[in-house]
């Protein structure tokens, strides 16, 4: 249980901190006023660090020894479809200079896989 704690208490840091670093490729969060910004933040570290927690326990759950694999596959597969979903519903929009892969900002499709793995190093659960 401890282990579960840390992961989601540094993946929700280090998701704040990637949040701050590439809010400023969403139109949504340029156009913000502080208020909106800073609820945005916090709203997204917070889903972030959820998922990432919820995807590193059921990896370690169902794939064992693969974990790691399939903690890689899901968060890159996730973070597609919720920017999918999330750009259709017009939940954010980006701005022009957010670099567009497969339809998706990069920056966010690659944002639980980075900080996903960055946070299973600082919890040393390699």
């Amino acid at each position: 249980m401890l282990r579960i704690v840390s992961v989601f208490l540094v993946a929700t840091v280090l998701n704040l901190a990637y949040e701050l670093l590439h809010s400023w490729l969403y139109k949504t969060c340029r156009e913000a006023s502080l208020k909106k910004y800073s609820y945005l933040m916090v709203k997204a570290c917070l889903f972030d660090g959820i998922a990432i927690t919820i995807i590193y326990y059921f990896s370690i759950l169902f794939f064992k020894n693969f974990y790691l694999l399939a903690f890689a596959t899901i968060t890159l597969a996730f973070a597609y479809v919720w920017e999918i979903h999330s750009l259709k519903k017009g939940k954010w929009e980006y701005a022009k200079e957010m670099p567009i892969v497969f339809g998706v900002g990069l920056t966010p499709l690659a944002q639980l896989f980075l900080t996903g793995i960055a946070t299973l190093y600082l919890c040393q659960v390699f």
